[in-house]
């Protein structure tokens, strides 16, 4: 499984990285509660984003940066706390420090989702070479 690989990435640059107390779908439900806002349920049918949260932003549903816009915004973003998930697998990583985290420690990560501990951004990279990775700053946060 990806995220396997990508711990020891993480530690390497002393990053503490532990298994969050949330579930993925629970996770999941809030990325969407946040960065979906507004959308309804036959929108969200209409996009398949019961596949792929991301599509909200593949199919220019919600305002995004994208390609190396959104890698630039992500290397510049501080980062503190922060989880990261995947949309395929229920497991949900919290660092607790997440300072040094960088695009190229996930470059190569299918749909994984980083989003800051309070829901104030989101950085993700997707299966597709072509879409993402998008990055987006919640207009409301938790």
């Amino acid at each position: 499984m990806e995220h396997l690989e990508l711990i020891p990435k993480l530690e390497v640059k002393s990053m503490i990285v532990a298994e969050a107390e949330h579930e993925g779908r629970d996770m999941k439900r809030e990325w969407e509660d946040v960065f979906a806002e507004g959308l309804d349920a036959e929108e969200k049918t209409n996009i398949y984003m019961e596949q792929y949260l991301w599509h909200v932003f593949s199919y220019t549903k919600k305002p995004c940066l994208s390609d190396e816009q959104a890698v630039e915004a992500f290397r510049n973003e501080p980062k503190k706390a922060c989880y990261v998930f995947y949309q395929q697998h229920d497991l949900v990583l919290f660092l607790e420090d997440a300072a040094r985290l960088m695009p190229e420690d996930v470059e190569g990560e299918q749909d994984i989702y980083i989003v800051d501990e309070h829901f104030k951004w989101t950085y993700v990279v997707t299966h597709e070479s072509e879409l993402g990775p998008y990055f987006v700053k919640a207009q409301h946060t938790r």
